[in-house]
């Protein structure tokens, strides 16, 4: 049975424009079950969806906002600072891959800048190239954790955010790794496409020292079950990066 979605854009100072354009794009295609989460209540925002939050409101604010309105099999994330070249497939392949699947917790698309890159990422190392990796088999791999830029989630796993105190929760980091967690917890997969890549540019727009505090704090207040799996998945990753790290370090002298 084909799953429904719900496609929420992100949408903040700085990125009024991109984030009207995508809302446009979507509205052209037919698809009409978006919301627009728009930081900054004085910008007019053409959208038949809008939720609109304070100037100073970041990922965090508006991820709670999503799930607080969600109400489909399927929660898409956009950031307005995405590039896609083509939304109508990779939103097509995001519908047909939990269509398919019975246990599928995330997926998200390649994303070109990403602290989770595949080759770390990946749930079974792998240190062949993505285009060798593609033809070997699916481009869909199974990994650890992946990017917020463009992502989606079950609404098992949106189930199980709502029984998590979010209170004083801002900048959000952690909250992919609190999503794969779930997944592992629920021995749900979390699925990224290697053929469907999307562009991100580098750095933040926030203090990076308010968002690690922030993080600090939320993970005590996450259940002992996800917690457990969050350190489980941290040091697979943290495994990953030394084998990846070590194979760079050893081709580069060759």
């Amino acid at each position: 049975m084909v799953k429904s979605y719900q496609i929420f854009v992100n949408i903040w100072p700085g990125r009024y424009v991109e984030g009207q354009k995508l809302l446009k794009e979507l509205s052209k295609l037919g698809i009409n079950n978006v919301v627009a989460i728009v930081s900054g209540e004085n910008e007019i925002i053409d959208a038949h969806n809008i939720i609109y939050l304070d100037d100073d409101a970041f990922f965090g604010n508006q991820f709670l906002a999503a799930i607080k309105m969600f109400n489909s099999d399927i929660l898409i994330q956009i950031q307005s600072d995405a590039i896609i070249h083509d939304i109508q497939n990779t939103i097509k392949s995001c519908v047909e891959a939990y269509t398919e699947s019975h246990n599928l917790g995330i997926w998200a698309p390649d994303i070109d800048y990403t602290s989770w890159i595949s080759e770390i990422a990946r749930k079974k190392i792998f240190l062949r190239s993505r285009k060798k990796a593609i033809q070997a088999k699916s481009s869909q791999i199974e990994v650890l954790n992946t990017d917020c830029t463009f992502w989606s989630l079950s609404n098992e796993v949106i189930e199980e955010f709502h029984k998590i105190d979010f209170r004083g929760i801002k900048y959000g980091w952690g909250l992919d790794l609190i999503a794969a967690a779930i997944c592992r917890s629920k021995k749900l997969m979390v699925i990224r496409d290697l053929e469907i890549v999307v562009k991100h540019e580098k750095g933040t727009g926030y203090g990076e020292e308010l968002a690690r505090t922030e993080w600090k704090l939320l993970q005590k207040k996450i259940p002992f079950k996800i917690r457990l799996n969050l350190l489980i998945n941290k040091i697979v990753l943290t495994r990953n990066k030394l084998i990846y790290l070590s194979v760079k370090e050893v081709k580069r002298l060759v």
